[in-house]
């Protein structure tokens, strides 16, 4: 059986789009948790999956973030540097996707929100999977099952990429191709090994 995906599903943050966020999240909580750990503690939060799926306001969850992880700051104060944390495409990004256009159909699976996001990073694929859209976020199922499902194609013919391990465990128990990248030269470099580019 040919293993060549049909399928390239990105995630955003830390893999196309260059992000702050886990080092100044770090900075706000005084955490020791490695980089990987601080994803995880993220998307493990009620507080930020409601938020990124379209659940409460960002006012809302700057209230509950400084309650709940106890910031350094107080929630104006975090509003106002939270947009900061998550910049744009790195420059290459649109180059590689125009590349990988020729000869795969492909897809983005971010966790996103109402402040981070923006318009163009869905036009840049042929289908875009945004959490705030969605109702839905990674790392659970249920997010993996609305991609397939909407695609129309079997999880072992999508290749994830993403920069959290839990949802590349969660990828791959679900028969997904999964591979995790930690920013964009090592996602080129993953590629490569791939045969992908």
């Amino acid at each position: 059986m040919d293993s060549r995906p049909e399928v390239l599903l990105f995630d955003l943050g830390g893999v196309l789009v260059e992000i702050v966020m886990f080092r100044e999240w770090r900075k706000l909580t005084g955490s020791k948790l490695s980089e990987d750990e601080l994803k995880t503690q993220w998307m493990s939060s009620e507080s930020c999956t409601l938020f990124e799926t379209d659940r409460i306001s960002a006012a809302d969850f700057a209230e509950r973030a400084v309650a709940e992880f106890g910031l350094s700051v107080d929630a104006e104060r975090f509003l106002s540097v939270f947009p900061d944390w998550c910049r744009d495409f790195h420059p290459d990004a649109p180059g590689l996707l125009e590349e990988l256009r020729q000869d795969f159909r492909l897809c983005c699976l971010s966790n996103s929100n109402e402040v981070h996001w923006r318009p163009a990073w869905g036009e840049a694929f042929d289908e875009a999977f945004f959490s705030h859209r969605m109702g839905l976020a990674k790392p659970d199922v249920q997010a993996f099952h609305h991609v397939t499902e909407s695609l129309g194609v079997a999880p072992d013919r999508i290749a994830f990429f993403d920069d959290a391990t839990v949802n590349i465990q969660t990828a791959r128990e679900l028969g997904f191709q999964a591979y995790c990248t930690e920013g964009f030269e090592d996602l080129c470099a993953t590629l490569s090994r791939a045969g992908l580019v």
